[in-house]
């Protein structure tokens, strides 16, 4: 009856520290998506705002070509 007793508390130890490192995972992951998003974002806003030719645009109601 001892060993069963023991064997249940290893089980449930187990499979609390299973939950645990699930959290863990599902944290880091949530934290790594959000990162990559911002950066993504940003760097994105960094490389299309950065270019030379945003000053250069100029809209252009004629046939195209026609308002160089």
């Amino acid at each position: 009856m001892a060993a069963r007793t023991e064997q249940d508390s290893m089980s449930e130890l187990k499979a609390a520290l299973a939950d645990e490192w699930r959290l863990v995972a599902y944290v880091v992951d949530r934290l790594c998506g959000i990162l990559f998003l911002v950066a993504t974002v940003i760097f994105n806003l960094v490389i299309l705002l950065s270019s030379p030719e945003v000053s250069k645009f100029e809209y252009c109601r004629g046939p195209p070509g026609s308002c160089n």
